[in-house]
C-alpha cells in the first residue's frame, strides 16, 4: 500500500506527545512491512521541510489552520493517489469527508475526544479571542465528529470507542497501544526506596493536573514526613514556573520534592522500578503510555478515573482507579499501598501480566491488517 498520513504534529514537534509516539512505532513498522507512508503537517521553527525519519517520509507544511489547505494541495497535486488517507484527529482534524473524492479509501484515526480539554490552557495568549476559540472548539466538537459517521475509525481503547458511538461513529476498530520497553523479569525489578517514593513521568501542561499529584503528596507528607516525590519530563515550562513550583514553598517540600527534567532511559526505568507507584491525574488521556511502562518494571499506577487512563490500568484490575478524582482519594490510596507491602506486591504482578500483552509490533500488525482489509 501507498499510505497518506494527515496529522498536524509529527514525532519531531516541540508538543509532540503520546499520540505521535504512536503513529511513528506503528508507521515505522508499516515501512518494514514493505509499504510506503508519506506524513503531512504543520511546520515548526527548526524543523526541515522535507525529512525521512525510520522510512516515514514527513512534510512539513504551513500552520494549524492553513495545513489543511496544504494537504489538500498535496493531495490533488498527486498523479498517483494513495492507496488510503489516514486522517488524524487529536483536537486538530482535516475534514476529509468534505474534500476527498468519494472513492478514494480514507479512515479517521482518533486517540480521545477533547471535551473539557478545550478550557484546561490557553490556546492562544489574548484573553478574550481565547475563551471564544475555547468555546467554539467545545461547542463544535461532536458535529465535527458526526462529519465522519461514515468513516471507518481507528481508535486505542473501549474509553474513546464508546465515547465516538455516543456522537454517532459506528464503524470502529481498537488498534492497541504499545511500548518500546521490554518487559523486565520479576528477579530483575529493582527493589522498592525505604521510604514511600513516588513518580510523575511525562508532560507538564495544565490538562495533567500535575499540582494535583503536588497536593495529593503534600497530604500525605503529613502523615509521612519520610515521604519523596521525583518528577521526570522537561520542567521550564510557564505552568510549571508559574503553577507547580511556587506550591513548594516550605523547607519540607523542597526537600521532598525532586524535579529531575530529562534523565537517560537507563535512570528513568531505574527510578520508576524503585517507586511505590506512578501517578497519573489527567482530566483525560488517550491512553497514558507510562502506566504501561510502569508496570512492564514492576510498578503500578494511581490514576484518576478518566478516559484512557481507567483502560491503561484494566479498569481497576491492574492498577489503582480512584473512586474519586481529587487528591484527597489519591494521597489516600498513596498512604494505603505505601503501608500495605503485600497490596503492593499483588498490584505489581496484576499491572505486569497486563502490561506484558502490549507491543508496537502488535500494534502495528493489527493497524496493517485492519487497512489491508479497507
Amino acid at each position: 500500500m501507498h499510505i497518506l498520513a494527515l496529522s498536524w504534529r509529527d514525532i519531531s514537534h516541540p508538543k509532540a506527545g503520546g499520540a505521535e509516539v504512536y503513529s511513528h512505532a506503528d508507521f515505522r513498522r508499516l515501512i518494514e512491512q514493505g509499504h510506503t507512508l508519506t506524513h503531512v503537517g504543520c511546520s515548526f521553527a527548526g524543523g526541515a521541510k522535507e525529512e525521512v525519519i525510520d522510512g516515514v517520509r514527513y512534510l512539513r507544511r504551513g500552520n494549524p489552520i492553513t495545513v489543511v489547505f496544504q494537504a489538500m494541495r498535496y493531495y490533488f497535486g498527486l498523479e498517483q493517489k494513495p492507496d488510503i488517507v489516514i486522517d488524524q484527529c487529536n483536537t486538530h482534524r482535516f475534514f476529509t469527508p468534505l474534500w476527498l473524492p468519494k472513492k478514494q479509501k480514507r479512515v479517521l484515526f482518533i486517540h480521545q475526544l477533547t471535551r473539557e480539554l478545550w478550557f484546561a490552557e490557553p490556546v492562544i495568549g489574548i484573553p478574550v479571542l481565547n475563551r471564544i476559540i475555547q468555546a467554539i472548539g467545545y461547542l463544535t466538537e461532536t458535529l465535527m465528529l458526526k462529519l465522519y459517521a461514515s468513516t471507518p475509525t481507528m481508535t486505542v481503547c473501549e474509553s474513546t470507542r464508546q465515547e465516538l458511538e455516543d456522537v454517532g461513529i459506528q464503524d470502529i476498530v481498537i488498534i492497541p497501544e504499545g511500548k518500546d520497553t521490554e518487559s523486565w523479569p520479576e528477579e530483575q525489578w529493582k527493589e522498592k526506596q525505604q521510604c514511600p517514593t513516588f513518580i510523575y513521568a511525562g508532560r507538564y501542561v495544565a490538562y495533567k493536573q500535575v499540582d494535583h499529584v503536588l497536593r495529593a503528596f503534600f497530604l500525605l507528607l503529613e502523615q509521612r514526613p519520610d515521604a519523596k516525590l521525583w518528577l521526570l519530563g522537561k520542567a521550564t515550562n510557564r505552568y510549571v514556573e508559574t503553577v507547580l513550583k511556587p506550591m513548594i514553598n516550605t523547607p519540607e517540600k523542597k526537600a521532598a520534592v525532586e524535579f529531575l527534567g530529562f534523565v537517560s532511559e537507563e535512570e528513568k526505568f531505574d527510578r520508576i522500578s524503585r517507586s511505590h507507584a506512578l501517578l497519573y491525574a489527567s482530566k483525560r488521556e488517550g491512553w497514558g503510555i507510562p502506566t504501561i511502562e510502569a508496570a512492564c518494571v514492576g510498578t503500578p499506577s494511581i490514576v484518576y478515573d478518566v478516559p484512557g487512563l481507567r483502560d491503561a490500568v484494566d479498569f481497576g484490575r491492574a492498577g489503582i482507579l480512584l473512586d474519586a478524582n481529587t487528591p484527597e482519594a489519591l494521597a489516600e490510596a498513596m498512604g494505603d499501598i505505601a503501608k500495605d507491602i503485600q497490596k503492593l506486591q499483588s498490584l505489581q504482578k496484576k499491572a505486569y501480566t497486563f502490561s506484558d500483552q502490549f507491543h508496537w509490533n502488535t500494534s502495528a500488525s493489527q493497524m496493517e491488517q485492519y487497512l489491508c482489509k479497507l
